[in-house]
């Protein structure tokens, strides 16, 4: 019997017997293993070598397919009129990867039917994280694997919070790919803490230090990670957002940076900034703080060591409350009516302007004792009325 592992380091076994392949040839049964039953084509095979930095001259290729199946006792079949190398079909082949992606189908074609025992066993077939970058050209032999753990999120995504408690390997399978934002709001709704961002370039460890009791943090040491977070989708997944307020050189007159004026044109997550120098008597604080749609803006460091009420002004963000939500949403109002007056009064548009004040008033004459049906009305129409570009409010 042959068994090939192939979701971590590759493991063989023929009858029992370990097989230690090296790297050129260990390469050559994974590519031939991974794209299933149906095989490889010889072009494929020799393309998917020359990205896994291997020469795949047609002279070699032939020698290294033979020189595996050889070491496997003859399971690895000769390409014939279809040009493929495949392992020989049958009940003595066992590969962790088809049993992966025939379990996802069965599973995704009873939806009705959750099987949380099944979806631990083939999230426990995963040892590791063995795809290559998605631009290389091995990536087409992993195609079916990355189907198969995208319709697995899929599947999973349709269960209720209480079927995903049920699972005890989705944390561990969710820390094996963390650029995988679905899958991470997926485990994140069964860490009962909030998925905070911490963008932050020289205390970032005392930073996550203060907070990791109460939140989940996604760290970004750079623009550069965040650049990576967002790209990647990552920053679904996240309630608010902890930033350094210099950790870019590239900033505007207030020194606010790239990552926070992101956040704030192309998200509806809040932001606090961190600033080593804060002066909160400033009206320059109170602007930058409308202009960014800034929760607030606080001190780093306190008495020689970081301040600890930061924590307050993060737990401000993700209140839930329906003080939180209110207070938030004055913020948005107040920043929007601020942009409005701003881009307005280039134009001289004044009616413009006053007519925009008039809502906010009322918009938050509401957030600030109304009802809070009304009042979440009032946000919905203000912010469709004068921030078109932004989706609905929600609590």
């Amino acid at each position: 019997m042959l068994s090939v592992h192939l979701l971590g380091e590759l493991e063989t076994v023929v009858d029992g017997r370990p097989v230690d392949l090296p790297g050129i040839r260990a390469q050559t049964l994974i590519l031939i293993a991974v794209s299933g039953p149906g095989g490889i084509t010889s072009t494929d095979l020799e393309r998917a070598m020359t990205g896994a930095g291997r020469s795949a001259e047609k002279s070699t290729l032939h020698r290294r397919v033979t020189e595996v199946r050889k070491a496997l006792g003859g399971q690895v079949s000769q390409h014939a009129d279809d040009q493929c190398y495949r392992l020989k079909s049958g009940s003595r082949i066992m590969v962790d990867s088809w049993d992966f992606t025939d379990g996802v189908a069965l599973l995704a074609s009873r939806p009705e039917h959750p099987d949380p025992a099944e979806v631990d066993r083939l999230m426990g077939l995963w040892r590791a994280n063995p795809l290559p970058d998605r631009s290389s050209p091995a990536w087409p032999a992993w195609r079916a694997v990355t189907d198969g753990h995208d319709r697995l999120v899929a599947v999973l995504e349709n269960w209720q919070r209480d079927q995903l408690a049920q699972l005890s390997g989705l944390q561990r399978y969710a820390a094996l790919f963390p650029e995988d934002w679905r899958l991470q709001k997926l485990a994140g709704t069964l860490s009962g803490k909030p998925r905070l961002l911490v963008v932050e370039d020289q205390v970032m460890d005392e930073i996550v230090l203060l907070l990791k009791d109460d939140f989940e943090i996604v760290q970004a040491v750079s623009y550069r990670d965040f650049a990576r977070l967002r790209d990647s989708g990552a920053l679904h997944t996240v309630r608010a957002a902890l930033v350094d307020k210099h950790i870019e050189s590239e900033s505007d007159s207030f020194g606010t940076t790239m990552v926070a004026t992101y956040l704030q044109r192309n998200t509806e997550i809040p932001v606090t900034l961190m600033s080593v120098d804060v002066d909160y008597s400033s009206n320059k604080q109170v602007e930058m703080c409308l202009k960014y749609r800034l929760s607030d803006v606080v001190r780093k460091h306190h008495n020689g060591g970081i301040n600890a009420g930061i924590i307050d002004a993060v737990r401000a963000m993700v209140d839930d409350s329906p003080r939180g939500w209110c207070q938030r949403m004055r913020r948005w109002v107040e920043s929007v009516a601020f942009s409005v007056q701003d881009e307005s009064l280039m134009g001289q548009d004044n009616a413009k302007v006053k007519e925009c004040q008039a809502d906010r008033n009322r918009v938050v004459a509401l957030l600030e004792g109304g009802p809070l049906e009304q009042a979440e009305a009032a946000v919905r129409d203000f912010r469709q009325r004068w921030d078109p570009s932004a989706g609905a409010a929600r609590r």
